[in-house]
């Protein structure tokens, strides 16, 4: 009676294994969410927001930047490798068929978080439409990428960039992140810079009737906008260095990134920009899923719907 039982429960127990697994790969999947936000800018007709100038512009040290997957390598790899000709595929199937082997089945990769999306998977293609066609509203900034559900530690902070171009800075830029506590919560510190042309120090007024004017304080300037994190280099396969004769008594120049080579060369060749104006967004929200939340600012505006992702679980493979 007791082997009867135990038989009973071993088939119960194996037939409750995939269930389980299931289940979990389902729960691992749910854990991902679809994120697109929309940043634009408005007139403040009334005048109601003041700039401060007595604040501090930074970036967290826990970034990501949004990659665009067309820029992979293995993606272009792919794109460029050659079909397959007639002939391999026939010595291909000889040797398998000489093998009695099955072919390997090849699972695809895991999906990569933080890629940006394809502008037909967007949802709020509509709203962005809107917006640009309505008077007084510019669309700063509309992506939308796929990331796993983290906590407030470790969720990594999006960086943001859009609007107008001045050297190596850009109208909006900041950041932002979607954590998920008990509830799922949106933190958004983005700024809003209208940039001029430097201008040169006034000069000292000279001695005449303007001696006996009162001289004004000083405004105080407005805050340093800093650079945006650069990516880390990828690692470059060494070069053959050639050096002549007449180049072994010159100084050697340190060798500096590609990135970073490019930023300086830009910086001497764009023109220089000061901060005219700077106006800040600094809010956090909770989120509700698959609605539209809207952070209002009398100069910007933030739009963000976010949605529950299925990433595509790899199959897993039957013992035979």
């Amino acid at each position: 009676m007791d082997r009867v039982i135990r038989c009973i429960a071993s088939l119960m127990m194996a037939a409750a294994a995939p269930l389980a697994n299931s289940a979990q790969s389902d729960n691992a999947a749910a854990d991902w969410y679809q994120v697109e936000v929309i940043v634009f800018s408005q007139q403040d007709f009334y005048q109601s927001e003041i700039p401060r100038r007595d604040i501090t512009l930074v970036y967290p040290d826990n970034w990501v930047i949004l990659e665009d997957p067309s820029d992979r390598p293995e993606a272009s790899e792919s794109v460029d490798e050659e079909p397959p000709s007639a002939t391999n595929t026939l010595t291909q199937l000889s040797a398998a068929m000489h093998n009695q082997a099955e072919p390997e089945a090849v699972s695809a990769p895991p999906e990569l978080p933080y890629q940006l999306l394809a502008q037909d998977q967007l949802n709020l293609n509509p709203d962005a439409y809107t917006l640009t066609r309505a008077p007084g509203y510019r669309v700063l900034f509309h992506r939308g990428w796929r990331q796993p559900a983290e906590n407030r530690q470790s969720a990594p902070w999006v960086l943001i960039k859009g609007g107008k171009q001045a050297s190596d800075h850009f109208e909006l830029e900041g950041s932002l992140r979607v954590y998920q506590s008990r509830y799922l919560h949106l933190q958004a510190n983005l700024w809003k810079v209208r940039y001029q042309l430097q201008q040169p120090e006034a000069s000292q007024p000279g001695r005449g009737a303007s001696d006996d004017a009162i001289e004004q304080p000083a405004e105080k300037p407005w805050p340093q906008v800093p650079d945006a994190p650069l990516p880390p280099e990828p690692p470059q396969p060494p070069e053959p260095e050639i050096i002549h004769v007449d180049q072994l008594l010159m100084d050697v120049e340190p060798r500096i990134p590609f990135a970073y080579a490019e930023k300086i060369r830009r910086e001497e060749e764009a023109p220089d920009y000061e901060p005219a104006e700077v106006v800040t967004l600094k809010q956090s929200h909770r989120l509700n899923l698959d609605q539209l939340h809207y952070l209002d600012h009398p100069n910007m505006g933030v739009l963000v719907k976010v949605s529950k992702y299925q990433p595509d679980q790899p199959e897993p493979q039957e013992d035979y």
